[in-house]
């Protein structure tokens, strides 16, 4: 307990002493708790002392809050209907103080919920503050389309209180909806054809309850041409009521007549109800043709030659035209080619001649025929008439001539500018002329290809892929550098590549040489003298050599410097011995020799450079540096003695 009380505490006469404490006051139910304090002491003379007083702290009710709701897996099903699953969700708010005792869990249309429902043994059920419990059933609604059932949830419960806090949940709302109803008929007939003018046929209808709910009652079932007797149906004397997917049958057998311009038709229709009301028909026709018994003409065509070389040729086609017919004679009224249009004045007899049974006319014409390679000329002739019962008579042959293929071919022709370039190289132009030397087909070209420099179709007049007539040329010209050493042989190869006109692939290529002349290679050697002259007898000198590469192309190997007094002189050289000179580029050789001789004599020494180029190819070069002797005065001294 918190307090501020203290005891041993003396109070003098008329004064006053306080003190807090302070308690947790519970309850599980509302009321009234009082709280009494007895204070005990003693006086001076040790004279026990006490007094005591209440104080009373009301406990208030806090309502409990039971919340219901209700959903349903489904608002509809369509007709008859079936299962629908309920689910009631009943829960206390995390406020709550109290718990709440769930006595049942009613609802509407279904009753009282077993504890099972709920996932429960028995009910009551405590459900303490922010729990929740689920109740899940299923009810089977079965019907007519528009039917509903609306149903909710009561649920009785009580708080720790006894406090009645039955809630009910939301209506849900449940209906079936509609499944149309169909009827079909199916109506067949044997024969479908027979000669004219006709026979016996046999029909037969099927008449079927396609709905997957709805009975069916069929109210007629009539014919458009003929009278339909129940006798000859499977039904019996009444029109039935078809369960779903229940059907009956007719046949009936019944003479009938027409030409082959007039067939005949006749349609069976059938009419019902289904459970809802809805009327429902159906109808389904079948037809009768009739076969001409009939003249008939033969036609036969052939073609001399059956095969001419592209672009083509004359064929001559004859037509043979024969009446086989048993007994009625013919006459050829037209002889038409679906090519060449008319062709009834080449015949023998003439065109409007009757033709006795047995009897033949033939036609004879040439025409031109033109194509690429693989090209088939197909054309059909067809013969009218009229046999002597006035009725039409015809027949037709077609006849195949074939377009064989030329060989195509290209002649492609490549030029360059000059011949030979001097090292290390220069551009050229070449030129490249591609000719259509077929006989026959165009060519078009497709790529002008070359083996050193690539695709150069861009370079071309006309353009690449372009088609060239027989003799017409295509001029590629396209300049490119060509590079070596002198002696080098530059060749590459173009190749032109192309379809003719019956996409057979058509090539050709030529080459060119160019060569790479050699361009002379030089060095030049300059050599000095430290000094230009020394005193007698003489003293050492150092000379300087500058090696340089003049040539205008190829780089220099120096390889030996050697002077006609000192010998091999090449061992202090910058470059060194045996390095490449770039043209412009030098070497400096340095070495000491000693110069002597009487006053007046000239040294004279040469040093000689020799090297190769980037052809193998020997240079060399010499220079000389002439040193003076100087005379050196003589004297003599004289030296007396007394």
């Amino acid at each position: 307990m918190d307090t501020t009380c203290a005891k041993n505490t003396v109070v003098a006469p008329g004064d006053t002493y306080s003190c807090q404490f302070r308690v947790d006051m519970t309850g599980s139910q509302p009321g009234q708790v009082t709280d009494v304090v007895t204070v005990t002491a003693q006086d001076d003379e040790q004279t026990g002392v006490s007094a005591n007083d209440d104080a009373t702290v009301t406990i208030t009710d806090v309502p409990s809050v039971l919340n219901v709701s209700k959903s349903v897996d489904k608002s509809s099903l369509p007709e008859p209907g079936g299962t629908f699953v309920y689910t009631a969700t009943i829960s206390t708010p995390a406020g709550n103080v109290d718990g709440i005792e769930i006595e049942s869990v009613t609802d509407s249309v279904y009753g009282a919920l077993d504890p099972a429902d709920c996932g429960l043994g028995t009910f009551p059920i405590t459900l303490l503050p922010g729990n929740t419990l689920e109740c899940v059933f299923t009810m089977n609604h079965t019907g007519a389309p528009g039917d509903s059932w609306t149903n909710q949830i009561t649920v009785v419960g009580y708080d720790d209180d006894g406090a009645d806090r039955t809630k009910l949940s939301n209506e849900v709302t449940v209906n079936l909806t509609n499944v149309p109803s169909s009827l079909v008929l199916e109506k067949s007939v044997a024969p479908t054809s027979m000669d004219e003018p006709g026979g016996d046929a046999t029909y037969t209808i099927f008449v079927t309850n396609t709905s997957t709910v709805d009975s069916v009652t069929i109210t007629s079932l009539v014919d458009d041409r003929f009278t339909i007797d129940p006798s000859e149906c499977t039904y019996g004397q009444t029109l039935p009521t078809l369960a779903p997917g229940a059907g009956f049958s007719c046949t009936f057998t019944r003479p009938v007549s027409g030409t082959p311009a007039s067939p005949f038709v006749n349609t069976a229709s059938v009419a019902g109800t289904d459970d809802d009301g809805q009327g429902l028909a159906a109808d389904d026709s079948a037809t009768v043709t009739f076969n001409n018994v009939a003249s008939s003409l033969a036609v036969l065509k052939t073609a001399d030659p059956t095969e001419v070389p592209e672009p083509g040729g004359d064929v001559t086609y004859t037509v043979r035209i024969t009446n086989t017919s048993a007994t009625d004679s013919v006459t050829v009224n037209s002889v038409l080619d679906d090519k060449f249009g008319d062709i009834g004045g080449s015949c023998t007899p003439a065109v409007g001649q009757s033709l006795a049974p047995g009897a033949a006319m033939s036609c004879v014409f040439t025409r031109a025929i033109t194509g690429n390679a693989g090209t088939t000329h197909t054309n059909t002739v067809t013969v009218a008439g009229q046999d002597d019962d006035g009725d039409e008579v015809g027949g037709e042959d077609s006849e195949t001539v074939t377009v064989t293929n030329v060989p195509s071919s290209l002649d492609v022709t490549k030029s360059a500018s000059v011949s030979e370039v001097l090292e290390p190289g220069g551009d050229v132009e070449f030129t490249v002329v591609v000719e259509n030397t077929s006989a026959v087909d165009n060519v078009t070209i497709n790529s002008v290809i070359d083996d050193q420099f690539g695709d150069v179709g861009g370079s071309c007049t006309p353009a690449v892929g372009s088609t060239l007539a027989p003799g017409e040329t295509m001029t590629c010209v396209f300049t490119r550098t060509i590079t070596g050493n002198a002696g080098y042989v530059h060749t590459n190869v173009v190749t032109a590549s192309g379809v003719d006109d019956d996409q057979a692939p058509v090539s050709a290529q030529d080459s060119e040489n160019v060569a790479v002349d050699n361009v002379a290679s030089s060095i030049k050697v300059t050599k000095t003298a430290s000094v230009s002259a020394v005193n007698e007898p003489g003293a050492d000198v150092t000379f300087t050599v500058l090696i340089e590469n003049t040539s205008a192309v190829d780089n220099v190997t120096i390889d030996n410097l050697a002077d006609d007094v000192y010998g091999d002189v090449d061992g202090n050289c910058t470059p060194a011995i045996g390095s490449q000179l770039a043209p412009g580029a030098s070497m400096t050789c340095v070495f000491t020799g000693a110069v002597s001789g009487n006053a007046g004599a000239s040294h004279v020494n040469t040093v000689t450079a020799t090297g190769f180029d980037d052809d193998e190819s020997p240079l060399s070069d010499s220079d000389s540096e002439t040193v003076q002797i100087l005379d050196v005065p003589s004297s003599i001294a004289v030296t007396k003695n007394a």
